[in-house]
């Protein structure tokens, strides 16, 4: 008697397919929807990266940090988000982007849940650090899934203009918001801010983000990952340090021969690497690295100016923050008007916005220190108005 055999099934049945296009359908046409959800998620760790710097004073006062403890507590979270970067994206298109997604908002709100109620420099830096870990998981994972659930390029490009557009929104909301949190609240209120928002998110992306990953991901690149995360954690404490330690110090300079050595090696590992965690065949395309170039330079920048800032504030009332920048955005504008557009800039322009920059400091009581452009006639017409 002959057995029957049965037809070969072959690897993707129908239903699975089926299954597979109508999931496909329904996140095209949630895919607006979607976006919002991932940019919410993206608000949450950008505003956190610049809301902390209104509350540096304040950690100096309550917890009595030092200013090597300010720098890491703000830098604590730049760190293992940089480092994890690479790492974190490799994992989410390996195990699934919607997974990664919500891990790394878990993290961070435990990150932030943990740093509410920390009662030292040392414990709300490892907090902060915690934060960034969840941080490096939520952003490359929110970039992916936009690439993927958006098909049209025209689309694709409006959605990723959004989504950096948030980015930058988010560096401007956190001193605003922090003042005002901290004008009406207790320093641990902005980061118990973040527990509603990454609520919302998680709940809107378990119904909104469809799951995805890289269709051919590969190994995990351990090596790389761990030369790279050394290199910029060795790279970051060296330049947090140096002010302290002096930066031709032998431990300066070794710290940051040893970090130069780490990314050479990551480099040499990358390049002979079957499964390269960073292909560097990438840096080939001028635009690409360019525009990487651009970033970094801009990232850098940014970052000093918001850290030195935040120490600036520390003669204002913290629900005067969010004034002082606008007037210095109307004071910008004012020479932006004589300055751009082909017209010749005068100097009255300039002398009004300094005029107007001065009565708006007096009106909120803002301490001009003695040489501060304008403080001599701001000093002046007190004078003259008390005669």
């Amino acid at each position: 008697m002959s057995a029957t055999l049965a037809p070969p099934v072959s690897a993707t049945s129908p239903r699975t397919q089926t299954r597979a296009q109508a999931a496909a359908s329904t996140a095209y046409t949630r895919r607006w929807y979607t976006l919002g959800a991932l940019c919410l998620s993206l608000l949450v760790i950008v505003v956190d990266s610049t809301i902390v710097n209104v509350a540096l004073p304040t950690f100096t006062r309550e917890l009595h940090a030092s200013t090597s403890g300010l720098q890491w507590i703000v830098d604590a979270y730049t760190l293992t988000f940089a480092a994890l970067l690479l790492l974190a994206g490799a994992i989410a298109d390996r195990y699934g982007r919607h997974r990664a997604l919500a891990a790394g908002l878990a993290v961070f709100a435990a990150g932030s849940l943990a740093a509410a109620f920390t009662q030292t420099t040392t414990e709300l830096i490892a907090a902060r650090a915690i934060m960034g870990i969840g941080g490096a998981f939520i952003m490359p994972a929110t970039l992916s899934i936009i690439t993927s659930v958006f098909t049209d390029p025209a689309e694709r490009t409006k959605a990723i203009g959004l989504w950096s557009a948030v980015s930058g929104l988010g560096v401007a909301i956190g001193p605003v918001a922090g003042g005002w949190l901290l004008a009406h609240f207790s320093w641990d209120s902005i980061f118990l801010v973040n527990l509603p928002i990454v609520a919302v998110a998680l709940v809107a992306g378990r119904w909104l983000v469809p799951a995805s990953r890289a269709p051919q991901s590969g190994r995990l690149d351990l090596t790389g990952a761990v030369l790279s995360v050394a290199a910029f954690t060795i790279m970051t404490y060296t330049i947090i340090e140096a002010p302290r330690n002096g930066w031709l110090s032998a431990t300066t300079l070794g710290l940051a021969a040893a970090s130069v050595a780490l990314l050479a090696a990551f480099v040499v590992w990358e390049a002979r690497s079957d499964h390269p965690m960073l292909p560097l065949h990438l840096f080939r395309n001028r635009r690409f690295t360019g525009a990487g170039l651009t970033i970094t330079v801009l990232f850098f920048a940014l970052s000093g100016v918001v850290y030195g800032h935040g120490h600036r504030l520390r003669r204002y009332r913290p629900g005067h923050v969010g004034r002082d920048v606008r007037v210095h955005a109307g004071a910008a504008a004012g020479h932006g008007r004589g300055g751009f557009g082909g017209q010749r800039h005068h100097p009255q322009h300039g002398q009004r916005a300094r005029r107007g920059r001065d009565r708006q400091h007096h009106r909120i009581g803002v301490r001009q220190p003695d040489g501060a452009p304008g403080a001599r006639d701001h000093g002046a017409r007190r004078g003259s108005g008390s005669s």
